[in-house]
């Protein structure tokens, strides 16, 4: 019979970059462990060999309900999944779950055990290049290259962009790099007047190129609710391709 342990650890780098590898995509929650007291951190020791590790959201927005961010095995420790996370459970009493479905097993287990379930945003990446023309519009910057070079190298941060019509302002958006490296996180709005006419898709087009040209993947999130920002993306060419789940047990 395998043996089990658990123990609060401050950092775990190493597992943190097999994790990384392991997942191959924008995490969307990875820099909540640069946030001093925002997390609680496991190391899973099976046999005494360390298998992987669990972290646990405590600060923020989880700091009135704890919630499972991340749950990862090594993967010749897969086979030891259910039974690992449910002694986990009674080691640390963590309430709720906020996990994207990148981490397939965690995923598993949580459509296993939890009593609720319910998708908090979609998850999207880069699908395609598309062509959106757009002569009248322009985008204008509204911080230099070295404030975006110097976020990307923090990880915190990032860059914003007007889109214009000769003078009239039409909305804005901008880039995050407060992820995983190497992706930033597009975002935008059009403002209301000017919705519909398909300046949200080509003011995303364009966004990623630019997220491309200072060396990064574009990446981004949306509300499930959001059916026009869901297309506006999806016809500048992301992709969904994972969620992020929130839930309790009881």
């Amino acid at each position: 019979m395998n043996r089990i342990q658990f123990s609060y650890v401050d950092a775990m780098p190493d597992l943190r970059v097999a994790y990384r590898r392991a997942m191959n995509t924008q995490i969307v929650h990875d820099q909540i462990h640069t946030r001093s007291g925002w997390t609680r951190n496991i190391l899973i020791e099976i046999n005494t060999q360390r298998a992987g590790f669990a972290t646990i959201a405590q600060g923020g927005p989880w700091r009135d309900v704890n919630a499972i961010l991340e749950f990862w095995l090594k993967p010749q420790f897969i086979t030891d999944a259910v039974g690992v996370f449910q002694e986990l459970r009674a080691f640390d009493s963590f309430p709720a779950f906020d996990v994207q479905t990148i981490q397939s097993t965690a995923t598993s287990l949580i459509y296993a055990f939890a009593k609720t379930i319910e998708c908090e945003k979609i998850v999207l990446r880069d699908g395609q290049t598309t062509q959106h023309e757009q002569p009248s519009l322009r985008l204008v910057p509204l911080y230099d290259a070295e404030h975006i070079k110097h976020a990307i190298d923090i990880r915190s941060g990032g860059g914003e962009w007007e889109l214009r019509e000769n003078e009239t302002l039409i909305g804005k958006g901008g880039l995050l790099f407060h992820y995983n490296p190497p992706y930033g996180d597009v975002h935008m709005e059009i403002h209301e007047p000017y919705r519909k006419r398909g300046y949200g898709r080509f003011l995303i087009q364009e966004l990623k190129r630019l997220c491309y040209e200072a060396g990064q993947i574009p990446a981004a999130r949306c509300s499930p609710n959001n059916h026009a920002s869901l297309q506006s993306l999806i016809a500048a060419g992301f992709e969904p391709y994972s969620q992020i789940l929130v839930g309790r047990w009881a």
